[in-house]
């Protein structure tokens, strides 16, 4: 029984990380976050974080990079919400740097290709 919750559950998130890949959803706001740089949010004092949206790697070839290399082959990627989540989600502020040891593990792409995030987040009222 709990296997199969799991399962079904797993088999969800996958499903709503390969449609949010295609962005195939409308969130409220995504933007990108380079390399060295910080994703800091606050909400208002009544207010919490919902993190939406969470892409590490390298979505776009043109973005957070000042070269251009070419065709660089399919998105190198990894969806890390479930990261973001529990760094950022239900609380007021939030700070995590943009660097690869911020998501370990998720180095999705060559070591020459900088990586960046890419996230969306809205305030809900609560906290």
């Amino acid at each position: 029984m709990i296997f199969s919750v799991l399962f079904s559950y797993f088999l969800i998130l996958g499903l709503i990380a390969k449609l949010m890949q295609y962005q195939c959803f409308i969130f409220s706001d995504i933007r990108d976050y380079c390399t060295d740089e910080v994703f800091q949010v606050k909400c208002d004092r009544d207010e919490v974080i919902l993190m939406e949206y969470a892409m590490y790697g390298r979505m776009q070839s043109g973005t957070c990079i000042s070269d251009n290399f070419g065709y660089i082959g399919p998105s190198c990627a990894r969806q890390v919400l479930m990261q973001m989540d529990a760094l950022c989600s239900g609380r007021r502020e939030c700070s995590v740097e943009i660097k690869d040891s911020s998501f370990p593990g998720y180095r999705p792409c060559h070591k020459d290709l900088k990586s960046y995030l890419e996230a969306s987040f809205t305030c809900l009222p609560g906290g």
